[in-house]
């Protein structure tokens, strides 16, 4: 990849044509180039006024909440010498500055003032008003603590999701909020687009000067924490918020799994009628163990099996408190997935893109020996991960492994 970047990234027809070839070479919406690409390859290219493949791999890195390698981008594009000048560099700063404006509050003002120069007023104004705007309600979250500003990141980018507000870490995350929000900030649409109604309401009621009380040596009970309390009690009575403990990561966690012992696996997409290979038997064994080690992760895995994309994806991307990105109960998590994939193809192609990325070579090569067999439910995807893992793993398999995964990614 350096090699082929030094070759072609020498001047802007050549970038441009050199970008286009590897996107047409890989043809898989940036995955195997998201983990190719460094910083550095994306800083050559726009260099010479070319985005195409620093756009996927952003989108393919945001997508996988690889925030690491976009905070490594924007701090390559400062630091490099000579400066990055383009006005495709700018764009970019300035997208980089949108994403993480919530989640790294202290570098992205300087990130969008290191993009003004570069950008054009005539063709960037909503860039330029994204930018601004999520800058801005960095610096407001800036105080509270990272759980918090990962949160709010999730729920203020997308309100209109059935987002779970009973959990202990939404109501932290409201507690918190209550006291530093102030009452004029030009970000207050998007919490009130996000927050229940019922919040929004008592928060306003709460900072608003109230009227004399009639009796004087009565009670006041202006603390807003009993108010939350109240507003929270009312919307369980009416049965508003019930719905959200069938479907979010946060709930899910909460919910008392049943011991995998006392229950049977079934594979969904296998004909039980016929007797199960030794593979399928196999795979619902070493399902039971890794679920026997840690039955919290029953609730999340039957959830994810059955959902659809939308409900789904945190999951899959390690988005939630209990099978975070990174953890031993995340990787076992995409485990289970592969070895009883979900009902929805789209939710099983991208269990099979986040295993690929995230289990070790030796961990996914022994995965994908229990699902590259005739009957397997998941047999297509399984053949396009051993193809993965050949391309992305090559140093960490010995030869018989490479082999075994070829002959897998080649059969019909």
């Amino acid at each position: 990849m350096t090699q082929f970047c030094e070759q072609l990234y020498v001047n802007p027809g050549a970038a441009h044509q050199g970008s286009q070839a590897l996107l047409a070479t890989f043809d898989d919406s940036g995955l195997w180039l998201a983990s190719l690409a460094q910083p550095a390859h994306l800083v050559a290219e726009l260099r010479h006024q070319c985005a195409l493949l620093t756009r996927v791999v952003v989108t393919q890195w945001t997508r996988q909440g690889e925030t690491h390698k976009l905070v490594r981008l924007a701090e390559a594009l400062m630091d490099a010498q000579p400066p990055v000048l383009s006005h495709e560099a700018g764009q970019i700063m300035a997208l980089l500055a949108s994403l993480l404006g919530i989640l790294r509050p202290g570098p992205a003002p300087r990130w969008l003032a290191a993009s003004r120069p570069l950008l054009r007023d005539s063709v960037d104004p909503h860039l330029i008003k994204e930018a601004v705007q999520w800058v801005s309600v960095g610096q407001l979250l800036a105080p509270l603590p990272q759980e918090d500003r990962h949160l709010w990141n999730r729920r203020l980018r997308d309100p209109e999701h059935d987002w779970d507000w009973e959990s202990q870490e939404a109501l932290d995350a409201l507690r918190h909020l209550a006291v530093l929000l102030p009452e004029d900030h030009d970000s207050l649409h998007l919490f009130r687009a996000t927050i229940p109604r019922c919040w929004w309401e008592l928060w306003r009621d709460q900072r608003q000067p109230r009227a004399p009380a009639v009796d004087s040596k009565a009670p006041r009970f202006s603390n807003f924490i009993l108010g939350l309390a109240v507003g929270v009690g009312c919307m369980m009575l009416a049965g508003g918020w019930t719905t959200f403990q069938n479907s979010s990561p946060d709930t899910a966690e909460s919910v008392a799994p049943q011991s995998p012992v006392e229950k049977g696996y079934s594979f969904h997409a296998v004909d039980t009628s016929v007797p199960q290979s030794p593979y399928m038997k196999a795979r619902q064994d070493e399902i039971a163990s890794i679920l026997k080690s840690m039955p919290e992760l029953e609730r999340m895995y039957g959830l994810v099996k059955k959902g659809n994309l939308n409900d789904s994806l945190n999951y899959v991307q390690g988005q939630t408190s209990l099978a975070a990105q990174g953890s031993r109960e995340y990787q076992s998590l995409l485990r289970c997935l592969m070895l009883d994939p979900p009902l929805d193809l789209a939710v099983r192609s991208q269990v099979a893109k986040a295993a690929v990325r995230v289990l070790t070579a030796k961990e996914m090569f022994t995965t994908l020996q229990l699902c590259l067999h005739p009957d397997s439910p998941n047999l297509k995807e399984a053949r396009e991960c051993a193809e993965l893992l050949l391309a992305l793993s090559s140093d960490d398999l010995t030869e018989d492994e490479r082999q075994i995964l070829f002959a897998a990614s080649t059969s019909k």
